[in-house]
């Protein structure tokens, strides 16, 4: 009989979904589908020294997080400048503010251009 092997994010996982809980959108903005599959995005990263915890984690969904692991490679400020957003929704400990949406929607616009020229 083997072990089921779990992993941090699968234990912080539902704790940031119940905390946050997301009905629209992840915290870069990306709609939530049927088939969306949700991730945790260390702001400061493990192989930095971050850590998996409420406070060093974004959620996000698959396609965003790839979107920032792309950014990081393209757009370093801009990059940090989503990752100054997590940590300040991850001070407030609830549901979305509106002053985060619209923080939200003017990073994505950056990130679409820094991305796609667009």
């Amino acid at each position: 009989m083997s072990k089921k092997y779990i992993n941090e994010n699968q234990i912080l996982l539902p704790k940031m979904l119940e905390i946050y809980k997301p009905s629209e959108f992840d915290w870069m903005y990306t709609p939530i589908t049927k088939g969306s599959v949700w991730t945790i995005h260390h702001i400061y990263e493990k192989h930095c020294g971050g850590e998996t915890t409420l406070n060093n984690a974004a959620l996000l969904l698959k396609k965003s997080h790839q979107l920032l692991n792309m950014l990081e490679s393209r757009n370093l400020d801009l990059y940090f400048e989503w990752n100054q957003l997590f940590m300040d929704i991850n001070v407030c400990k609830c549901p979305l503010k509106n002053e985060f949406i619209e923080e939200m929607k003017i990073l994505r616009k950056k990130t679409k251009k820094s991305i796609y020229g667009r």
